[in-house]
């Protein structure tokens, strides 16, 4: 349950209960769904059947709340990538002001997500403020997800950060990608 919190600013997170496998059986219901609707294309069939898998090897261990937590710090970079994408291929259908909009967020939440980390692991006074937020210890996510997965605070920090370079990789990658096969159905005569 997310909750805001009005002495220190920001917010928490709450859970008060346990898995509800209801819940569970309707993710499990809906990834057999999209197995089904996606017969003819294997490659999002194994993608689906890792997901169901990923989920049934942490939902019921002690991993899980760990993973929700770092969920959040990730889901920002997850939106920050798919603003590049979404530059970088020209897909943003308001035009040229909609494109810039989402490099400029893309590459600012980015950015600050690699200065944030960055200063968590080098800066000792950043270091510092960040385990005393919330007017106590071990309340900033990435504390959190040390303390529940037995990772070091600077490991934390270190994965979030290779992830945020994949973020600003991964569209990249698209669009180079994008880009060759182009020229390919442009001049069909050439072979690459």
């Amino acid at each position: 349950l997310p909750a805001f919190d009005f002495v220190h600013g920001g917010g928490m997170s709450y859970t008060f209960t346990g898995q509800l496998i209801m819940v569970n059986l309707a993710v499990y219901g809906g990834l057999v769904w999209l197995y089904i609707l996606s017969r003819g294309y294997p490659q999002w069939q194994r993608l689906f059947i890792a997901v169901g898998l990923f989920h049934i090897a942490t939902a019921y261990t002690d991993y899980h709340e760990a993973l929700y937590i770092f969920a959040g710090p990730l889901g920002n970079i997850v939106i920050a990538s798919y603003m590049l994408y979404r530059a970088w291929l020209d897909i943003a259908p308001r035009g040229i002001g909609e494109r810039f909009l989402n490099a400029a967020f893309g590459f600012g939440f980015t950015m600050q997500a690699l200065a944030e980390g960055w200063s968590l692991i080098h800066d000792p006074d950043v270091r510092h403020a960040y385990l005393q937020q919330k007017g106590g210890h071990a309340f900033g996510d990435f504390d959190r997800v040390a303390d529940l997965s037995d990772l070091s605070f600077n490991n934390v920090i270190g994965i979030y950060l290779v992830c945020t370079v994949i973020a600003l990789v991964v569209p990249l990658v698209i669009y180079i990608r994008a880009c060759r096969q182009s020229e390919k159905n442009a001049r069909p005569w050439i072979s690459v």
